[in-house]
């Protein structure tokens, strides 16, 4: 049994003229929710750290969310890779084939640290029959019947459960 936790970042500054997309930060509350929900999620899922990856996009935003996420779970950098694609559209089979590419056998629980509309869209058409929007902070956790990470396929995982910082404030 695999498990893929997706993981939309923590609320964001504002979008302005005067800083790239990218470089936005967190604020103190996405912060807060993003510690709130990480430490909820680590006491549901337990899981093996040594068979966790994360995979997280570039923005500034989602690095500082994965950060948290990493501390919290005692996770070290080397478990962390850095996506650019996870910023931006990626489609269902883009990320199909990097997780079959680039996800050992070893690895139990996949984290995804990124954006929306990607990652509801990721959720929705990995699941099964699954109508899903992510809020800043929130997470959902896909489980999919593999030995192999290989053998990933769309419309074949089940939720397993979601989590959103206003159900637990």
């Amino acid at each position: 049994m695999k498990k893929i936790l997706f993981v939309r970042h923590g609320k964001a500054e504002s979008a302005s003229w005067e800083i790239d997309d990218l470089d936005r930060e967190i604020t103190t509350q996405g912060s807060y929710d993003t510690t709130l929900v990480s430490n909820e999620v680590l006491c549901r899922l337990v899981p093996d750290v040594s068979k966790t990856m994360m995979v997280v996009s570039d923005a500034k935003r989602a690095l500082q969310s994965s950060e948290i996420y990493m501390k919290n779970w005692a996770l070290n950098e080397n478990q962390r890779k850095v996506w650019p694609n996870l910023y931006g559209d990626l489609t269902t089979v883009d990320f199909i084939d990097y997780v079959s590419h680039n996800v050992s056998d070893e690895i139990d629980l996949l984290v995804i640290v990124g954006h929306n509309p990607t990652l509801s869209d990721l959720v929705n058409q990995m699941g099964e029959d699954l109508d899903c929007w992510m809020s800043t902070a929130g997470v959902v956790t896909l489980e999919l019947d593999l030995d192999s990470w290989s053998k990933i396929e769309a419309r074949t995982a089940k939720m397993q459960f979601s989590l959103f910082p206003s159900e637990i404030r």
